[in-house]
């Protein structure tokens, strides 16, 4: 992807410093959904 002006560039490094900062915050709350999700799971099929 080809970005030509100075704004648009911009845009694309705050988008970017953005994700960067969040990124880790959302992939821990997916991880940790999934776990308690596959726990439940697990649980159920021991008879717990």
């Amino acid at each position: 992807m080809e970005i030509r002006s100075f704004g648009d560039s911009l845009f694309v490094m705050h988008a970017d410093a953005i994700l960067i900062w969040f990124g880790p915050y959302l992939g821990n709350g997916l991880v940790h959904m999934i776990g308690s999700h596959t726990l439940r799971i697990v649980e159920g099929l021991a008879g717990k």
